[in-house]
């Protein structure tokens, strides 16, 4: 796994060890229920508190992913508006069942604030490929608010939307939540000009 995936994957030998029967849905479970086990959210925070370290003032986003889907997510496609982009070493390819993910988003050339989405694949309850999409909006202007927005669809659906997916973020708030297919995704941002944006991706 990634340099910036945190905590063991829960995966059938876990399960094994639990003497649990081996079904994505007690690995979901088993994930969601070790969300904070061995301080692996901490070392993620840690980590990209870190690279804000090493990029320097500025406006940007600090982002945290748990993934609890029962099977690994994987990188599908990512968007920054007005200039923003990913800081060094970028999205991982492939998050683990049980593992919190860590990344930075920050601010472009001009001051116009960390505005982002990611896509990761993964399957909803009924096995089937789906595309979930993560947004956050950092202003660099403090009179606007920071803003989370999260929701998935069918694969390759964000390919030419991202127009829409702006708008969608722009009208959203500091929490999103977004539950259809046995799936649950939730995201939220802080306040500030380098918050904190955690979402976490489950099933239900």
């Amino acid at each position: 796994m990634a340099a910036n995936c945190f905590g063991a994957v829960v995966n059938d030998d876990t399960l094994h060890e639990l003497s649990l029967p081996v079904t994505r849905e007690n690995r979901a479970q088993v994930a969601w229920s070790r969300m904070y086990i061995d301080d692996k959210k901490g070392q993620a925070s840690k980590y990209v508190a870190n690279l804000k370290d090493m990029y320097g003032t500025g406006v940007s986003t600090w982002c945290l992913l748990y993934n609890a889907t029962g099977d690994s997510l994987r990188y599908s496609n990512s968007h920054s508006w007005l200039g923003g982009s990913i800081y060094n070493p970028g999205y991982p390819e492939e998050i683990g069942n049980g593992q919190w993910a860590a990344f930075l988003h920050v601010h472009g050339e001009v001051m116009v604030g960390s505005l982002g989405a990611v896509v990761y694949r993964g399957k909803n309850r009924h096995g089937q490929d789906q595309d979930f999409l993560l947004a956050w909006s950092t202003p660099w202007n403090p009179i606007y608010t920071n803003k989370a927005y999260c929701e998935f669809g069918p694969v390759n659906i964000y390919e030419e939307r991202w127009d829409e997916m702006a708008n969608r973020l722009d009208q959203s708030g500091y929490v999103s939540h977004f539950t259809v297919d046995g799936v649950e995704v939730h995201a939220e941002t802080e306040r500030g000009g380098s918050p904190m944006f955690t979402a976490t991706i489950k099933l239900s």
